[in-house]
């Protein structure tokens, strides 16, 4: 969501592209331009015998770009409209090889055997999808502020996918290191398929001393998801248009989690000290953009096939950004093994809280626990018996936006509401 602050040009006017702006639009949750790649390597070899070993190999290549075009108000009309122009795309490529392979290299007398038998699979995905088009706001740069019926809008949606699957072999056949003869075949075949995601935890820990520890955390959760939907001429048009409908999105959902404690946990004669005292942060993004609409030639699913002046049309855009930085302690004093004192307390400064009295809250806990099978002795048929009595208070933020003005945009109406919408006086 996007917080709206009136802008004051003021009687010197406004400065390069900030001209004939009315509006100051500052996005809370800012998302930068980003590009994302990612390679590895892998091998792995078996030796059977010493002219004989079995090989598998991996290779990937990943490429994710987010192309963020930005033309304000002020630039010249032969590159954007009189209120702005917007053009954001999601690039993807995608390369994945992977193969196993026998190989032999054998000699005996004069003759030489070198051979390679495997099979393989190239998987290859390139993708472009997006929107180009002019604004109805000024400078307001979101998908659904897209002018769909500007003559030169257009929705981008380019992709491909390209695999081979292979059955090869390579035969090399020498004489006294002077003459070879080389066979070599491969057989291809073709099929597609889809889907991402990756998590990954790393815990690190340093012992100062037997009794105390220093530890960091970092967990990591990432999906992508292609949304691809369907609906043919046939569907009930209570779902679809009459030559069918097409939902193309691309969902991004990042998770990251990370903390560092410090662990103590000491004896002394009849009491004992477990605690627990840290900082942590909580950064979570999510993104879906895309388009819903109807179909103008029947059952031909591609973007630029949709009909952007079909009244249930739309253009997606949603993205939010949380994050919430914490400090937390845990405090447990035993007695005999039997008593034990717990204390927690937690304070959360969390994003959603921007523009009110409070940037954070605070919610402690108390409570107080005995070991009755310790302190008495019970019955054979009660190995263990515990009481505990506690208070506590919790305490969450109130829900990301409420605190800032935003816009609103009706779908069913496709227009924006400006309740919110404040301009320069």
């Amino acid at each position: 969501m996007l917080k709206v602050i009136p802008y004051n040009n003021g009687n010197g006017g406004n400065q390069g592209l900030d001209m004939q702006n009315p509006y100051w639009i500052v996005n809370r949750n800012r998302f930068e331009n980003t590009r994302d790649r990612y390679m590895a390597n892998v091998t792995l070899q078996y030796d059977v015998l010493d002219w004989l070993n079995l090989q598998g190999r991996v290779r990937l290549d990943n490429a994710n770009t987010e192309v963020n075009q930005k033309n304000y108000a002020s630039t010249d009309l032969l590159f954007s409209g009189e209120e702005g122009r917007y053009k954001r795309a999601e690039e993807s490529d995608k390369q994945i090889y992977t193969d196993f392979l026998v190989n032999i290299n054998k000699y005996w007398g004069d003759f030489s055997l070198m051979t390679n038998v495997g099979v393989s699979i190239s998987d290859i995905r390139s993708s472009e999808i997006g929107v180009d088009g002019f604004l109805i706001i000024p400078n307001f740069f979101a998908l659904t502020n897209v002018d769909c019926s500007a003559s030169k809008t257009s929705l981008i949606h380019n992709e491909w996918h390209e695999q081979t699957q292979s059955i090869f072999a390579n035969v090399e056949l020498g004489w006294k290191s002077m003459v070879y003869l080389s066979l070599t075949g491969r057989n291809r075949n073709r099929f597609e398929n889809t889907r991402d995601r990756y998590m990954a935890n790393v815990t690190l820990q340093y012992d100062v001393l037997d009794w105390l520890n220093l530890q960091g955390r970092v967990r990591l959760d990432n999906a992508n998801t292609e949304v691809n939907q369907k609906n043919y001429a046939s569907t009930d048009l209570l779902f679809s248009g009459e030559e069918g409908r097409y939902k193309r999105a691309e969902e991004s959902d990042k998770q990251i989690y990370t903390d560092f404690l410090v662990n103590i946990n000491k004896y002394w004669g009849d009491f004992s000290l477990m605690t627990n005292v840290g900082v942590s942060i909580s950064d979570i993004r999510s993104s879906e953009i895309g388009v819903d609409g109807f179909l103008i030639i029947p059952n031909f699913f591609a973007l630029t096939n949709v009909d952007c002046s079909a009244s249930k049309t739309s253009l997606i855009h949603n993205e939010w950004h949380e994050q919430t930085q914490s400090i937390f302690a845990n405090v447990e004093l035993g007695w005999k093994s039997m008593v034990y004192l717990s204390l927690t307390g937690r304070n959360d400064w969390a994003s959603a809280l921007v523009n009110t009295n409070n940037s954070s809250f605070f919610y402690p806990s108390i409570g107080l626990s005995g070991v009755i099978s310790e302190m008495i002795e019970l019955p054979s048929e009660i190995s263990y018996l515990k009481a505990r009595a506690s208070y506590s208070s919790v305490g969450s933020a109130i829900p990301r936006n409420l605190s800032i003005a935003t816009y609103e945009f009706n779908k069913q109406g496709g227009v924006w509401s400006t309740n919110n919408l404040q301009t320069a006086g």
